[in-house]
């Protein structure tokens, strides 16, 4: 079995709205979320043909500006079983999904 591919990300984002949006992101394939509701660590196990994809989402934390308080999600990326090239254009659709307008 080849060494799995990894992407990291910082994520200006709750593990609920990661999930919600994840619907959208898996575009079509079969997924299974384990844990990673709130403050829990989590992992969702996604099938892509004969490869997979681990996300794994340790405890969200918060970042503090003066009074503001921010949603950060650490999310990993594991990429089995995928080249390089399909590992990149997967998680560029998945980035696609997870846009967010900004000014």
């Amino acid at each position: 079995m080849s060494e799995a591919i990894i992407f990291k990300r910082e994520m200006g984002i709750t593990h609920r709205e990661f999930l919600y949006t994840l619907q959208r992101a898996v575009e079509g394939r079969t997924y299974q979320v384990r844990d990673g509701e709130g403050k829990r660590d989590g992992r969702i196990d996604i099938e892509d043909g004969d490869n997979s994809i681990v996300i794994h989402l340790p405890a969200q934390r918060v970042r503090r500006i003066a009074t503001i308080k921010l949603p950060i999600t650490d999310v990993e990326y594991h990429f089995v079983g995928h080249t390089q090239d399909e590992a990149d254009r997967v998680m560029r659709r998945f980035e696609i999904h997870y846009q967010r307008g900004g000014g």
